[in-house]
């Protein structure tokens, strides 16, 4: 939902600014799905939390290394945007 409704909101910007929209759209996807399974929200670890039936603060601690793994990911694809824009430059020919 909040892709449908965010991301004409922040196309205008994104043009504006010279940014590729497919590298926005793969870290805005990233973002969303990180907020999803971030405490003290994520929505995503409730629904773990009742489909394998053990406690919230069990689920956090074992999701700690892959949310860890997944900010460090996030903060490289700021810095070095062409980890992002390889894959459809080089195997797609979109560039």
């Amino acid at each position: 939902m909040a892709i449908l409704i965010l991301t004409p909101i922040f196309m205008g910007p994104i043009k504006a600014f010279g940014i590729d929209p497919v590298y926005f759209g793969v870290f805005f996807c990233s973002i969303l799905t990180a907020g999803l399974i971030t405490p003290p929200v994520g929505t995503l670890i409730y629904l773990g939390c009742t489909q394998s039936k053990s406690s919230f603060g069990d689920l956090v601690n074992k999701l700690i290394p892959f949310i860890v793994v997944i900010y460090i990911v996030i903060f490289m694809t700021l810095i070095i945007p062409e980890i992002i824009i390889i894959v459809p430059k080089n195997i797609f020919k979109l560039y």
